[in-house]
């Protein structure tokens, strides 16, 4: 290729594809090829089923498919997309009250599946001292790193009872 003088070359690095969310509602027929071979042990024992798996690195022929800590490499087959919600399992959440339908705490993600009859992810969650036995939407959870961020961005509304128990002390006294 001949390059020109005055235009500037950058070299190119393949892109890495965002990451898709999605679940493999069953087995495909056509055997285990599709699997790498180190995994077909984890890729049967995880699908078929409604598990939300992450794919997203890809080494030129196989996608690496994560569950948490698990992961089995395949190559690209059928299985349903779903929107990804912000979520990830291993996410520590604030479970939000709700107007009390729900005893707000702050929880992990322990499971992520897919609600076919829904068709809506579904979580469920281990709180510090229980876990929740209902799944729980997007809209029931927040994460909690984004309400520490939002809490740094905005002054307290009140202030602490002990400094206002002071101001009072001092304005009486």
């Amino acid at each position: 290729m001949h390059k020109h003088p005055k235009i500037r070359y950058f070299e190119s690095t393949p892109l890495k594809p965002p990451p898709l969310y999605g679940v493999f509602q069953r087995w495909p027929e056509d055997g285990e090829d599709w699997i790498h071979p180190f995994d077909v042990g984890v890729a049967r024992h995880l699908l078929p089923g409604n598990r939300i798996f992450r794919r997203a690195e890809f080494d030129g022929e196989f996608f690496a498919f994560r569950y948490g800590q698990l992961m089995f490499r395949a190559r690209p087959r059928i299985w349903l997309i779903v929107e990804h919600q912000g979520f990830d399992i291993g996410d520590q959440v604030e479970i939000r009250s709700l107007m009390g339908k729900n005893w707000p705490q702050i929880a992990t993600i322990n499971q992520m599946l897919w609600n076919s009859a829904k068709r809506r992810i579904e979580y469920f969650v281990q709180g510090v001292d229980r876990s929740v036995e209902k799944p729980l939407q997007a809209t029931e959870i927040q994460l909690v790193h984004d309400l520490q961020n939002a809490a740094g961005k905005f002054p307290p509304r009140n202030p602490p009872l002990n400094s206002l128990a002071s101001f009072i002390n001092r304005r009486n006294g």
